[in-house]
């Protein structure tokens, strides 16, 4: 067990710089064998993979006299074993891959002392030979048969390359219960033979929750059981986020829409409500989904179907719910409308999530959809027959210039659908979901400050086929 004291850099915290957030187990390398422990109400995650890209103390200097620990081999390194372990009751998540150790010597690091947490891409990508950098991508690293429940944020995170998390199963978490991303063009995570429930019956303490009004009353609710985070937090199995999260032969249940208390819609002036699905998307997300997202062989313990009559708390609806459920932004509470929420979507490759094979499940918009698409009410998405990819504008001068990320630079028009053009910020990619067979514009915004056209444009595809 190793106790962590993690620190934030600079523009993610307030000062002062450190602060303490205890970890249980804290695992600096995946050269390591974790098997059969159990994480429980730690103040932070449970498990946390966090790596540095050079050794760490005087390591560093016998290391530079031996010369077998290079730089880098850390994220070149896959997990040697990670089984039938347990995470339950943490403040954060259960098992979280994500972020950087500072080595206090590195360019990128400066202004992060040695052993601080540095919160951006950790670059894990698995190599043969192993820790070798310029090797091979491989899929070597397994997060097997692990358990996770009641997490206050997601039972697990794992934002790492060509890692299989396979045979776990996770339920009661505050809000996503699996989420993670990629570390690069040609990484991702798999799912697989995985369960998630969604609210199961290990009920926990009865909870009050209140919420206090703008005229200084409090409304208080007793729940049933322990509900980890806020009551209006949106329940999921799978939070989809960059991608590729290929989420296979796995099974979902009890996710389903609760309105937990109508005697308090005079007073709100809308119904108390709990949303859930089995698969969404991050909810605030700023990266746009790769195309090569897919789900295929899942299965459901309940009907897809939408019940307006739960007033009677978390735990009672069991039979229906929502297979799929995306928030809609500024109705739906913590939902964000950013880069990459406004072109979420999943590919369905055996139609086991939306009855036909080869269906894409995007947002209800002109610029994506088509007359042969079907608009899911209760999902607040469209099922299209159509193929997806995306384009990526690059290029240096004028609207492209690094500068001007985040300031609206570009508009996109669909020729057939120009009353629907989208307008991103930007801030990570400028990169828009297309459909195959049809044409598109980009205009460049001549109303931002500095609008000019660029020296240099090119076009950068993913998904596209030969």
């Amino acid at each position: 067990m190793i106790l962590s004291s993690q620190r934030r850099t600079p523009e993610f915290t307030e000062p002062p710089f450190c602060f303490s957030e205890v970890s249980t187990f804290w695992l600096t390398h995946p050269n390591n064998e974790v098997i059969n422990n159990v994480a429980a109400g730690g103040m932070a995650h449970g498990f946390m993979f966090v790596y540095a890209d050079l050794p760490l103390g005087p390591s560093y200097e016998r290391q530079k006299i031996l010369g077998k620990v290079k730089p880098y081999t850390a994220r070149s390194t896959g997990i040697k074993k990670f089984y039938n372990n347990v995470a339950h009751s943490n403040k954060r998540s259960g098992v979280f891959m994500d972020s950087l150790i500072s080595t206090g010597r590195l360019e990128s690091e400066k202004g992060v002392p040695e052993n601080g947490i540095i919160q951006e891409e950790n670059y894990y990508e698995p190599k043969e030979p192993t820790g070798d950098p310029n090797g091979t991508r491989v899929w070597n690293s397994k997060l097997e048969r692990i358990t996770t429940y009641k997490n206050k944020q997601n039972n697990m995170w794992i934002k790492g390359g060509n890692i299989n998390v396979t045979f776990c199963s996770l339920a009661d978490a505050a809000s996503q219960s699996f989420s993670g991303g990629n570390t690069g063009l040609w990484t991702g995570v798999a799912v697989e033979y995985s369960v998630f429930i969604g609210r199961s019956d290990n009920l926990g303490e009865p909870r009050f929750y209140n919420e206090e009004l703008a005229n200084g009353s409090v409304l208080s609710n007793q729940f049933d059981g322990s509900v980890g985070g806020s009551p209006w937090h949106t329940i999921t199995g799978v939070g989809i986020y960059q991608g590729p999260m290929l989420v296979k032969h796995s099974y979902f249940d009890r996710f389903a829409t609760t309105y937990w208390n109508d005697t308090w819609q005079d007073e709100l002036g809308k119904r108390p409500v709990s949303p859930a699905g089995a698969i969404s998307w991050k909810k605030d997300s700023t990266y746009p989904v790769y195309t090569s997202q897919y789900t295929t062989n899942l299965t459901f313990g309940y009907c897809d179907g939408y019940s307006s009559n739960s007033t009677s708390g978390f735990w009672n609806e069991k039979r229906t719910g929502h297979w799929v459920y995306f928030g809609e932004p500024g109705k739906v509470f913590d939902w964000d409308d950013l880069d990459g929420t406004k072109s979420n979507h999943n590919w369905d490759r055996d139609g086991s999530l939306t009855g036909t094979p080869n269906t894409y499940i995007v947002r209800d918009r002109p610029f994506f959809t088509g007359p042969e698409c079907t608009y899911r009410k209760d999902w607040h998405m469209t099922m299209c027959p159509y193929r997806y990819i995306k384009f990526e504008l690059l290029g240096k001068g004028g609207n492209l210039n690094l500068q001007n990320k985040d300031k609206w630079a570009l508009i996109a028009y669909r020729d057939d659908a120009s009353q629907d053009p989208v307008i991103q910020p930007g801030k990570q990619r400028r990169e828009y979901l297309a459909r195959t067979y049809k044409s598109y514009l980009i205009d460049f915004n001549t109303t931002m400050a500095g609008a000019a056209f660029p020296d240099e444009i090119k076009i950068q595809g993913n998904g596209v086929e030969r």
